[in-house]
């Protein structure tokens, strides 16, 4: 009997199939559409559809196919109404309401969307309007009135760019403020477009000259701000070029004015010093020149180059200079002259109104000590022979290959007279087995073979790995070796006492001066050289060689003390002869000793 469904079977069968098909798409569909997913329910809807004859021509099921549709374009339309895109919103409303015109809420979504484009419109026209691009601004209400023709707020802009649009008060306040902006007075012009924005809060024009009123006033903050930083800062001159600039953008700013006549006081008073200063150094007063110029400074900190106050400062310094003797002596005299002659030079001046220094100079004694010890291990290796540890394991897999390859061979030749013995037999004639035992026999052989082949090779190289292992191996054993490495120390210290004085008349007390040098080396106890510990010697710095090197510091030392000194002590009795001519009426020679004391404070 065959197995095969006849046609007949198989047409039933698919009827029922698709049946089942449709109905579990129906309901589906009735379930996401219960659900509030109408678009998923129009696609099992459109699946019933296609798959139904009698549900295509079913008046109930086709009007709520068509219901379900129009709310699955509703919703697409919701999405589109969110994101903003007004005009694919508006066709999917305008598709809605062709197919269901009597459907409230496509007619109300529409109706939202409509106001909403109108309102993005007018958004972006003013916004064209601050950019001062009316004709974009104009084709933004033309759009935004397409979609919404009595839009309250689009008719006014759209009115404000025509002269007299919004009536003779609104031209009145515009011409007003046009006014105010051509006059440059763009606070007022600012404050006027504001209050009339007020009352025309879509009045485009006005929009437009008050982006441009704004940016006026605040590049004119921008520039007050620069101004009010280069004061500061003391830059009256980049001040001043910036209050030239700010005054031609913005003439009636009254900070403006009020600041250009502060700075053009203050330049005028440092320009008249410095002038002052210019016909005093010519005249042979460079101490008043000083002084002129740091009163110009003071009014005017960055038109007067520093490098000027310093000339002058050393001008007065080479007119008014502090004149040194001195002296060095005691057992370590030597070691300070090199240093006093360089930085006091030869020190034989012995004018009256040169300043005497004696230095009695007293080297001390070395002094030698141990600072750190530690202890600590040196590691060296020892070389020994020994058996190769690794031959009784090698001897071991060996002689296990060499079992394996007799076990092996043994196989082998067991395999093979079986083979010949079967193959000699005369068997029956009738049987139908002696084919199968031959070959068995045969791959046993084969088989017998291959192990007894792989069995000879990994005993060769067994026995090869055992011939060639050396007998002996050398090994090397890490061994510590104890020692100390101590740390020595050696410090000399040179001391002085320097006095100075002025005809005949002690300037300060005698100070006292003292520096050491040192030297630091390591030694080795312990040493081994035959373990590769070296003696490292202790080498440490000589006492003539410590002696030079404190000797040196407190040259140094004493020179610092002996210029600051008598330039304090110069420059006070300048003051007080400064003090002396004042008293006399000489007040010109007064300035300048006067001068040349804070030169030398200021030059030390």
């Amino acid at each position: 009997m065959s197995n095969r469904l006849s046609p007949l079977v198989v047409a039933i069968l698919s009827v029922l199939s698709v049946g089942c098909m449709t109905e579990s798409y129906l309901r589906r569909g009735d379930a996401a559409y219960a659900s509030g997913r109408p678009e998923e329910a129009l696609q099992y809807y459109e699946k019933v559809y296609r798959s139904s004859s009698d549900y295509r021509s079913d008046p109930a099921f086709q009007s709520r196919m068509q219901h379900i549709r129009v709310e699955a374009l509703v919703a697409q339309g919701r999405r589109e109404l969110v994101a903003r895109r007004w005009d694919a919103a508006l066709a999917k409303f305008d598709e809605a309401a062709g197919l269901e015109p009597s459907f409230e809420t496509a007619a109300r979504l529409r109706a939202e969307a409509r106001q909403g484009a109108a309102d993005d419109a007018l958004d972006r026209a003013g916004k064209a309007a601050d950019r001062n691009q009316l004709a974009e601004a104009s084709q933004q209400c033309e759009r935004g009135l397409a979609y919404v023709p009595g839009h309250s707020g689009l008719l006014q802009a759209k009115a404000s760019l025509s002269p007299g649009g919004l009536g003779p008060q609104a031209q009145a306040q515009l011409s007003q403020a046009t006014d105010l902006m051509n006059s440059q007075r763009w606070r007022e012009a600012q404050a006027a477009l504001a209050a009339m924005l007020e009352s025309y809060p879509y009045h485009l024009a006005a929009r437009a000259r008050l982006a441009t009123v704004q940016g006026k006033v605040g590049e004119a903050d921008r520039m007050l701000g620069v101004v009010q930083v280069q004061m500061r800062k003391g830059d009256l001159g980049g001040a001043e070029k910036q209050l030239a600039e700010l005054q031609r953008l913005s003439p009636h700013n009254e900070e403006a004015k009020a600041l250009a006549a502060t700075v053009g006081a203050q330049l005028g008073q440092a320009r008249q010093l410095l002038g002052s200063a210019k016909a005093a150094e010519q005249s042979g007063r460079p101490g008043l020149a000083l002084q002129q110029l740091e009163a110009a400074r003071a009014q005017w900190p960055l038109g007067v180059a520093p490098s000027e106050i310093q000339r002058l400062q050393g001008v007065l310094r080479d007119l008014y200079p502090v004149r040194i003797s001195w002296e060095a002596d005691g057992p370590g005299a030597g070691l300070v002259r090199g240093g006093l002659l360089e930085k006091l030079g030869t020190g034989n001046d012995r004018r009256r109104d040169s300043f005497r220094l004696s230095v009695h100079v007293v080297p001390g004694q070395s002094l030698t000590q141990e600072v750190a010890a530690q202890r600590l291990q040196h590691s060296y290796g020892v070389r020994q022979i020994q058996p190769n540890p690794d031959l009784p394991e090698l001897q071991r897999q060996a002689d296990v290959r060499r079992m394996r390859e007799r076990d092996a061979r043994r196989s082998y030749d067991d395999a093979v007279r079986d083979l010949r013995r079967a193959q000699q037999q005369q068997p029956p004639p009738d049987d139908p087995h002696r084919h199968n035992d031959i070959e068995r026999l045969e791959r046993r052989v084969r088989t017998a073979s291959d192990e007894l082949r792989r069995a000879e090779r990994e005993s060769e190289s067994a026995w090869r790995r055992l011939r060639s292992a050396p007998p002996t191996v050398e090994v090397t054993t890490t061994v510590l070796w104890p020692y100390v490495q101590r740390t020595m120390r050696k410090t000399l210290a040179v001391s002085a006492v320097a006095a100075m004085s002025y005809g005949g008349t002690d300037v300060v007390t005698p100070t006292q001066f003292s520096r050491s040098a040192t030297s630091e080396d390591s030694f080795i106890e312990g040493a081994n050289p035959q373990v590769g510990l070296g003696e490292d010697p202790l080498v440490l710095a000589s006492d003539q060689a410590l002696e030079a090197s404190a000797g040196s510091a407190v040259a140094d030392d004493v020179a610092a003390w002996a210029a600051s000194t008598a330039h304090e002590a110069w420059a006070r009795q300048l003051e007080a002869s400064a003090q002396e001519l004042e008293r006399q009426g000489k007040t010109g020679d007064a300035v300048e000793l006067r001068m040349a004391a804070a030169a030398h404070r200021n030059g030390q």
